[in-house]
């Protein structure tokens, strides 16, 4: 036996039991009630479904670690930020952000402080709202896009930047068209990258989505325009390094699309009608040498078509229900008062369209600053300051129209440089609400909310109109013999790959690699198809 008690093993580990015991039980309890009384703390029965940020937030119970409940520069924003914008499961959430392209600087690792305060903000929002996608509204690599698809810019300038879980996790998050620094390189390469990434929605040179709320909400429909196919890149500004215009580093005229006619020529829709002279209804438009035109006339006419006919048929049709608000967003603006300032073949064609159609915001970068102007009826809204601000200066103030008014302007707020901003959006049966969000955490501004559309009246005469079919949520190939070309159907809608879907099984629609820099460049080439 040697001395050793039968069962004295048991003894002492009863006596350990009973003195740990109770120091475990006040351990847990506290970290039990300091997780209860956590600003942050969330239940599913809270929170419900609203996109991937949300199901993060019921599956973690909290805000992650790492992150602070409030990251904004102080108190009072966060407080200013829940009072106009919180979660609901009966809205559709979003974000808008254009030239957020980082900086061609390796030494800055390809991003700028501006772009990693928004990256940082835009996620922390997204996790609280429970975001459904943002915005990428072109120049999205800064100075000359990318090269194809494996470019390391696109880890070093949004996959290293944009890390938040809301953000990084959430399949084709980040909805994309090119801006005029992007034509500088492959833009095919930014759609290939589609098949790449997950949170990366860039299907073709424009296309347009439907979100609806979660329980039967309100439902947006986003149009997004390849701007600089419609006015052609800068006949004025010069490339830092080269010296170049920059209309000579975009893709150049073809000889067969310069010869079908010049710019505002050769359409067949009535958009192809107000681009004509005299087609402005009397609205103050200046001279467009500003931008060298479309490289091709006749793809830009053949997208002004589109976008009228996906206009008139969102406002007509009945089966699924008219979308109780429509966004048209891309990267030129039609009004601003900024550095470049208005686009007068915007301002000439666009803003008749959107007025007509009832569409309730458009938003643009291309100014590196954030405005808000409101013309006959249409808000306009510029996030062009994702990766710096433009420091204040505003050369065009005197460039609108009576019809136009600056009802807020970034520069009221801040004038450093550094200091960039982007845009929130919550669509809610009580309106649209657009605030603006700096990049150090200030919620600079809040517009009054927008109306839903009215289910029951449309502003567009359809008394002799077509019946218009269910729309197919799908890519659609560009050229004349598509299928989906047909009268009544919405060409060129997409539906981005849903949440919580292995989106390797979604297939999406992209242009085909072009074998060579040129024909990578060509725009609405007629080789894209998309896939199946």
């Amino acid at each position: 036996m040697n001395g050793v008690l039968p069962g004295s093993p048991s003894l002492v580990g009863c006596l350990v039991a009973i003195l740990i015991t109770p120091i475990l039980a006040v351990l847990l309890i506290t970290a039990h009630s300091s997780r209860d009384a956590s600003p942050g703390s969330t239940t599913t029965a809270s929170r419900g479904a609203g996109g991937v940020a949300a199901q993060m937030r019921t599956a973690a119970g909290r805000t992650p670690p790492g992150e602070p409940r409030c990251p904004f520069a102080d108190g009072g924003g966060c407080a200013a930020f829940e009072r106009d914008l919180h979660w609901a499961p009966d809205a559709v959430s979003f974000f808008a952000m254009a030239d957020w392209g980082g900086s061609p600087d390796a030494s800055a690792g390809y991003a700028t402080t501006a772009e990693r305060g928004v990256a940082r903000h835009m996620g922390w929002a997204s996790q609280e709202l429970g975001g459904h996608f943002a915005l990428a509204l072109g120049d999205n690599f800064y100075d000359d896009g990318v090269a194809d698809a494996h470019d390391p810019r696109l880890a070093a300038t949004f996959e290293r930047v944009f890390t938040h879980p809301a953000l990084a996790h959430a399949p084709d998050f980040f909805r994309v068209v090119a801006g005029n620094h992007d034509y500088h390189g492959n833009v095919t390469g930014e759609q290939a990258y589609t098949r790449r990434r997950a949170n990366w929605f860039f299907p073709m040179d424009y296309y347009a989505f439907e979100e609806r709320a979660p329980g039967g909400g309100p439902s947006v429909l986003v149009v997004m325009l390849d701007t600089t196919a419609l006015v052609g890149c800068s006949a004025e500004d010069r490339d830092d390094k080269t010296g170049q215009i920059e209309s000579e580093l975009c893709p150049q005229p073809a000889p067969a699309s310069a010869a079908a006619g010049g710019r505002g020529q050769g359409g067949s829709g009535r958009g192809a009608a107000r681009g004509s002279a005299g087609g402005s209804g009397g609205r103050r438009v200046r001279g467009d040498a500003r931008y060298a035109g479309p490289w091709d006339p006749v793809g830009a006419e053949a997208q002004w078509q589109w976008l009228e006919e996906t206009l008139q048929q969102a406002t007509q049709r009945h089966v699924p229900p008219r979308p109780d608000y429509i966004v048209v967003a891309g990267h030129h603006p039609v009004f601003s008062t900024c550095w470049h300032g208005p686009t007068p073949e915007l301002e000439r064609r666009l803003a008749p369209l959107l007025e007509e159609y009832g569409v309730a915001a458009y938003l643009a970068g291309h100014d590196h600053c954030a405005q808000h102007i409101e013309s006959n009826g249409v808000s306009y809204h510029l996030v062009g300051a994702a990766h710096e601000s433009d420091g204040g200066g505003r050369p065009h103030r005197n460039a609108l129209g009576p019809e136009s008014t600056v009802q807020w302007d970034m520069a009221t707020v801040t004038t450093e440089s550094d200091v960039g901003a982007f845009a929130v959006l919550q669509a809610s049966a009580d309106g649209l609400l657009v605030a603006h969000v700096s990049s150090v955490g200030e919620l600079m501004y809040t517009a009054a909310r927008i109306p839903r559309r009215a289910s029951a009246v449309t502003r567009v005469a359809s008394a002799t109109a077509p019946a218009v079919r269910a729309t197919p949520m799908q890519g659609t190939a560009r050229d004349s013999g598509s299928a989906d070309s047909a009268p009544g159907v919405m060409r060129h809608m997409v539906a981005p790959r849903a949440v919580g879907a292995d989106w390797h099984s979604h297939p999406t629609p992209f242009h085909a690699p072009a074998p060579s820099r040129a024909n990578a460049l060509s725009g609405f080439a007629a080789s894209a198809r998309a896939t199946s």
